[in-house]
């Protein structure tokens, strides 16, 4: 994504916390229509989000997408994503000035790779598994299944993502971050062995996820 001459680059964020909302809001200018908005998880937001609805970011995250409704299929609702203060660690601060560009370009990605896939994937489902194929045996949507192939796949639109940008890449950052990405999809995929997550879901269906969303394939 590409900011305007008016709009803070993620250097300038990072060292001015007033120009983040900013920095958030030009992502809106290639959202997707299912995305509603893009904002800055300001300290106001990110209370409310732990009153309303029990959310803490995790050490580490950078950003979070949050459907507006989930309904019975797990498709059809537009997304509201926000931009995490950990975007803006203290640590990056500290970074040279190549580093903070390439650490600008992964930020970046992430909202348009990982969480526009997460938001699509909310809206129109995914294009290689009929939702209905994630409904268990009591009518009920397999949160964790479906969450399973959700960040694997967002996962996967991520390291695509920073792989096509890898040239402009000017330090060894990239690097290890394309091999993080790859190592906490791992997480994701491990759920797909969990008997009492797939319980209740085809077994023929269970064992395709297995096969085709393995990170040995999808991260190469």
């Amino acid at each position: 994504m590409a900011l305007t001459s008016r709009t803070p680059g993620y250097r300038h964020a990072l060292a001015n916390e007033d120009s983040r909302p900013d920095f958030a809001k030009n992502f809106e200018k290639n959202k997707p229509d299912f995305v509603t908005s893009v904002d800055y998880a300001t300290d106001e937001i990110l209370e409310k989000l732990k009153n309303k609805l029990g959310y803490v970011p995790p050490d580490g995250a950078w950003a979070k997408s949050l459907p507006l409704e989930l309904n019975l299929t797990g498709a059809g609702s537009r997304t509201r994503i926000f931009l995490l203060p950990q975007a803006f660690s203290e640590k990056y601060k500290m970074a040279p000035k190549n580093r903070k560009e390439d650490i600008g370009m992964a930020v970046s990605n992430v909202i348009s790779s990982h969480e526009f896939s997460h938001a699509e994937h909310y809206f129109e489902g995914f294009e290689d598994y009929p939702h209905n194929r994630f409904i268990d045996n009591d009518g009920n949507l397999n949160q964790r299944v479906f969450g399973a192939a959700d960040e694997l796949l967002a996962h996967k639109a991520e390291y695509d993502g920073l792989k096509s940008q890898k040239k402009k890449s000017r330090t060894s950052f990239f690097d290890l971050y394309l091999s993080s990405i790859s190592q906490q999809a791992s997480r994701y995929y491990s759920w797909l062995f969990e008997e009492k997550f797939v319980s209740g879901l085809d077994p023929k269906f269970v064992d395709s996820l297995r096969e085709n969303l393995d990170p040995k394939l999808l991260f190469r």
